[in-house]
């Protein structure tokens, strides 16, 4: 299994590095999980576009797996909040 995982300070600076793994696991033909933060650190102008447009990417990709959502506690609140 092969996961890339979005972290909560992620910068502008660190997409490129998302989208160079994701290459890396279609090189490998291997299924990829994706953990994304529950919020992000920093709203750079541009940050959440280009996020989106990796999440999409690596939703096209055919071997994509589970896109995991890291949150702290399981409970009702946490599940509403999302």
């Amino acid at each position: 299994m092969f996961a890339i995982t979005i972290e909560k300070n992620t910068k502008i600076e660190n997409i490129e590095t998302y989208f160079t793994r994701l290459s890396e696991a279609k090189t490998l033909n291997v299924e990829v999980d994706l953990l994304l933060p529950k919020e992000l650190k920093y709203y750079y102008l541009g940050l959440v576009p280009a996020l989106l447009q990796f999440i999409l990417t690596w939703l096209r990709y055919e071997n994509s797996g589970k896109l995991l959502i890291d949150i702290d506690e399981l409970n009702e609140e946490a599940i509403t909040e999302l």
